[in-house]
């Protein structure tokens, strides 16, 4: 089973696509232990 489900992948997404916030900051935002588990 999935860490994170795809709601919430989708969300992250969506919002570093919308807006100026940065991997670090939606890092700490969604609570993931490091940047690295949003990059593309």
């Amino acid at each position: 089973m999935a860490k994170y489900s795809l709601d919430l992948k989708m969300k992250v997404v969506a919002e570093y696509l919308s807006d100026t916030i940065g991997y670090g900051l939606l890092s700490k935002k969604y609570k993931f232990k490091s940047s690295s588990q949003i990059e593309v």
